[in-house]
């Protein structure tokens, strides 16, 4: 009797175990059991049905666990921010390299208005020196003085220019007025013959009076080079054509050295023509503009 009495209770025993399990299992949710077994006691009185939190969690579930493709989601989100992040962290990296490029150049602003102002007033400076002496060269080419000097050039010139054309008739009676006078290998026998050499002893010799009578209104320079120009034509004519035009048979060694005297005094001709040319230009308002017109091209 006593032995069935101890198996009735053992079975009720079993069976309040059995229902008890049951119950939480249903409240916890699936696995809860295991977890009871294997956790604390803290977490054990979490999960546990008869303690308040364990039903406020089972009222939550959504709350505690939370779904892996939300997750996935606020990854990809979170990842998204970064990269926004990122490209404007570039973006204003790019830009403070602008500000800072355009903050070098407004440093440097200052030395380049400087530079400016600087060449600006030399531009000025050249240009007011540039009309004072315009100013300088306008009074002296209006004066007595230098419209004397420009004549007597001129007149220089045109003597000049005659030698030189008859000089060029009895040496080479190929060329046309206004060639320059070229000496041939050659001499022709024009140039033999003394009758021929009457003009150009005259045309030398108004050359000289005419030099003679205006020495004194050209520069010293100038009227040096005339002297020895002169000095250097007489020796010419007088040493080596004279003699051989007054011979009727001339040598070769002759003709070589009446030719080496024509040129010497044919080379010294353009030189000093074209520093009569200089002269005139140089005491007159044409140089002027031949100045302005350079100084317009240069610019």
């Amino acid at each position: 009797m006593e032995t069935f009495i101890v198996i009735l209770v053992l079975i009720i025993l079993f069976v309040l175990l059995g229902g008890t399990a049951w119950f939480f299992g249903k409240e916890a949710g699936p696995g809860s059991a295991s977890a009871w077994l294997t956790g604390t006691r803290q977490f054990r009185t979490m999960v546990s049905p008869f303690s308040s939190r364990a039903t406020a969690l089972t009222s939550r579930p959504s709350t505690v666990m939370i779904d892996d493709s939300r997750l996935h989601e606020l990854a990809e989100e979170l990842r998204g921010e970064l990269e926004r992040t990122a490209i404007l962290a570039e973006e204003f990296e790019s830009r403070l390299g602008l500000v800072e490029r355009e903050l070098g150049h407004t440093k440097q602003l200052p030395q380049a208005i400087d530079a400016r102002v600087q060449t600006a007033e030399s531009d000025s400076r050249a240009r007011i020196a540039k009309l004072r002496r315009e100013l300088h060269q306008g009074r002296k080419a209006d004066s007595p003085y230098h419209v004397r000097r420009n004549e007597a050039v001129s007149k220089l010139y045109q003597k000049l220019a005659q030698l030189e054309s008859a000089l060029g008739a009895v040496v080479n009676p190929m060329l046309l007025p206004g060639e320059p006078v070229s000496v041939p290998e050659t001499l022709y026998g024009d140039a033999l013959e003394w009758e021929n050499w009457g003009d150009v002893a005259d045309r030398a010799y108004a050359f000289g009076e005419q030099f003679s009578q205006n020495r004194f209104l050209l520069e010293p320079d100038l009227a040096e080079r005339i002297e020895q120009f002169i000095s250097t034509f007489r020796t010419a004519l007088t040493g080596t054509v004279y003699p051989v035009v007054q011979t009727e048979n001339a040598t070769a060694q002759q003709l070589t050295q009446m030719r080496t005297g024509i040129l010497t005094v044919v080379e010294g001709i353009t030189p000093l023509r074209r520093e009569f040319e200089h002269t005139w230009l140089n005491g007159t308002a044409i140089d002027r503009l031949h100045d302005e017109d350079d100084d317009d091209d240069g610019e």
